[in-house]
């Protein structure tokens, strides 16, 4: 795992060229053996569970940091509406990422959205011209929202492309705000940490894997670093 860089709110938008993704006790499971996440050049701690399991097994104190509204994503739309930078967005549905588009241009006035795309591909051919098409327009950011890994595949082969930007996975954010509205959680949600709990009543799909993450997740964990602790 790499070391979170949960401290610098301004991460996302400090560097010209970089890939940030993040972590969360159901991604921790799949990314821990995926060298993938190396070439990523930084990971932050999406959920209270794995920053309270990093602060018990690796005595480090790090902020949750997630890509939607009540984290890192106001900053970023900002901070790239004030400075004109432009803005690339794949994920969810074809209909999901244009309304997540318009709802950004009401909110972030100027803001600067240079296309959007489903995160959904028929077909590697879909693939292919979403990527094409992005590294013709080489925005300042691609905000992908795809799930892991898949989310993850397709940033690294972004850049390997030839795309020069900032890219930034954003998991469920594209659909949520697609759905409904930027502000997902309600502020009492937020404010109490129910965040996990309010998508597992809210989004029946995500009920299996916040189960097997619940079940999984700690004793991996633990034994990750057993591991590194023997190792070292």
């Amino acid at each position: 795992m790499i070391e979170s860089m949960s401290d610098r709110p301004d991460i996302l938008y400090s560097r010209s060229s970089a890939l940030y993704t993040f972590l969360n006790p159901v991604s921790y499971l799949k990314a821990r053996n995926n060298s993938l996440f190396l070439r990523f050049d930084g990971i932050m701690l999406d959920g209270q569970l794995l920053a309270l399991a990093v602060r018990l097994f690796y005595g480090k104190r790090l902020r949750r940091r997630s890509f939607d509204m009540t984290s890192l994503a106001d900053g970023l739309f900002r901070h790239a509406r004030d400075n004109g930078e432009t803005i690339c967005l794949v994920g969810g549905k074809e209909d999901e990422a244009e309304r997540t588009a318009c709802l950004l241009k009401q909110r972030y006035s100027g803001i600067r959205i240079a296309g959007c795309w489903s995160g959904y591909f028929g077909s590697a051919g879909d693939r292919v011209r979403v990527r094409d098409a992005i590294l013709k327009l080489q925005p300042d950011y691609v905000i992908a929202g795809m799930g892991s890994v898949l989310q993850e595949e397709f940033l690294v082969e972004l850049k390997d492309s030839g795309y020069g930007g900032i890219g930034i996975t954003c998991g469920a954010f594209i659909s949520q705000t697609g759905r409904g509205s930027l502000d997902y959680y309600p502020p009492i949600v937020d404010r109490l940490h129910l965040r996990a709990a309010y998508r597992f009543l809210n989004e029946r799909h995500t009920r299996l894997r916040y189960v097997k993450a619940l079940a999984l997740f700690p004793a991996v964990f633990m034994a990750d670093r057993l591991r590194n602790v023997v190792r070292n």
